[in-house]
């Protein structure tokens, strides 16, 4: 019964002259109807239909049953477009007094997830019809972080509406409702055992940050054997039992994946069929050699 009112409002919303009324009932519910209708996620340049699995993302991180999830998706897949961009805005949408902060590997890629927030803001007209222009004259608007004018009329945290910062910047004195720990592991943190170590350990100063029954969500593709994913995952450091999980790979096959890969032997399927061909997973297989490909594209 589910699947197909999903279904129907789905059908109604592709017309174009769909009703806004429907749109702006149902997106702030639905992270899927909102990443696809209101931001538009589809309409990029390469404009590449989306697969089962995004919905299935945009389900899972709206399912509240813990409030710790961890995302290990492949790279390229879109996770950070639905849930770093387009669930932070849905967020403050439904609440302009919550207040997210971004960790990423640097600084400048977490500026860039907020100039993207922002950019939808002011920018996406759809967004703007259905919710008002929510940004007009804000308290702050730098570029790591941005304070709505109409955030604070009830509390007086000091905190901004959203901030950005890289992984090993120190955030003190602050708390948060939501903190996003995306692709904090890149390949120039995670050359040795003292750097991988680190991130841990930010990771770990980050929870501080955190308010009570807050959420928090990582977001990333796996890097090495020790990496803070693979550290979070190992049941011995008491940590998994309070994430909730969604672990991916580019593709399901059996036998040797080189095979699967290069002739079809043993291929059953692509993640994302419309943009990973299994010609193009070959190709980036050969690329990155077996091992990188292992842990990037199959969370291995």
């Amino acid at each position: 019964m589910r699947e197909k009112r999903q279904q129907l409002i789905e059908e109604l919303l592709k017309q174009r002259e769909y009703n806004f009324k429907i749109l702006k009932q149902y997106s702030l519910s639905n992270l899927w109807l909102f990443n696809k209708f209101v931001l538009n996620v589809e309409e990029g340049a390469e404009r590449v239909e989306l697969a089962p699995f995004h919905k299935e993302l945009c389900i899972f991180i709206q399912d509240d049953s813990k409030k710790k999830k961890l995302i290990l998706v492949p790279r390229g897949h879109l996770k950070s477009t639905l849930v770093t961009i387009g669930y932070c805005l849905q967020q403050i949408i439904q609440n302009p007094n919550i207040r997210i902060l971004i960790l990423s590997a640097t600084h400048n890629n977490a500026v860039d997830f907020i100039s993207a927030i922002k950019d939808h803001l002011v920018k996406n007209e759809t967004l703007i019809e259905l919710f008002g222009n929510i940004a007009a004259n804000p308290l702050i608007w730098a570029s790591d972080r941005f304070t709505l004018s109409t955030a604070r009329t009830t509390t007086g945290d000091k905190e901004p509406t959203i901030q950005g910062a890289g992984i090993e910047t120190n955030v003190v004195s602050k708390h948060f409702d939501m903190i996003i720990l995306d692709d904090v592991v890149v390949r120039e943190n995670t050359e040795t055992l003292e750097q991988r170590q680190k991130v841990i350990k930010r990771y770990r100063d980050a929870i501080d940050l955190l308010e009570t029954n807050g959420q928090f969500i990582i977001i990333g593709t796996r890097w090495t054997f020790d990496d803070v994913y693979s550290w979070i995952l190992n049941p011995e450091n008491q940590q998994i039992q309070q994430f909730k999980t969604y672990i991916r790979a580019a593709i399901e096959w059996e036998g040797p994946i080189g095979l699967a890969l290069k002739d079809g032997s043993g291929f059953k399927s692509s993640l994302w069929p419309a943009k990973f061909t299994r010609e193009e997973l070959y190709s980036r297989y050969r690329s990155k050699g077996p091992y990188e490909f292992s842990t990037q594209y199959l969370n291995n």
